[in-house]
């Protein structure tokens, strides 16, 4: 396969993921916390196993049926999506740890990597940093980037129901 054959088959499967989870957002029977969890269970699960790297997703101590309005379910699920294809993509990691647990009226997303990590002070804040900023914004969250160089990264986000 030529290189520019392998750029277009990258693009397009790229672009049926986006509009995969663009129709999976917008659909009104999909509005429960279960409902995202499954769906990051699945992804995770699916784009790990590709990459030869080893999950584990633990979701404990969450009310599964609390009802997500379509933007907080989206910007939930990208941020996740982000920080998981930003571990598989550049971290060079063996191992992703997924965790959701519920803290009180707060729930906390942490996607954890034991890769090759970065110096977020000499990092240039890529889209995909800024665009999680953003989104933890919309859901009046906190967003936290640990990461070392040599020690992987670790992704929290806080956020009220």
């Amino acid at each position: 396969i030529s290189p520019i054959a392998a750029k277009i088959s990258e693009s397009s499967h790229r672009l049926m993921d986006s509009m995969s989870d663009i129709v999976w957002a917008i659909n009104p029977d999909q509005d429960e916390l279960n409902d995202v969890i499954q769906r990051m269970r699945a992804v995770s699960a699916e784009l790990t196993e590709a990459a030869g790297i080893d999950l584990e997703f633990v979701a404990e101590k969450v009310p599964l049926h609390t009802k997500m309005d379509m933007e907080s379910r989206r910007n939930f699920y990208l941020i996740f999506r982000e920080a998981l294809n930003n571990a598989i993509k550049y971290a060079q990691a063996k191992k992703i740890s997924i965790r959701i647990v519920s803290e009180g009226d707060r729930y906390v997303l942490e996607i954890a990597d034991n890769g090759k990590g970065f110096d977020i002070t000499q990092h240039k804040r890529g889209n995909g940093l800024l665009n999680m900023q953003k989104r933890a914004g919309f859901l009046k969250g906190e967003l936290r980037i640990v990461s070392n160089t040599g020690q992987g990264t670790s992704i929290q986000l806080k956020f009220k129901a």
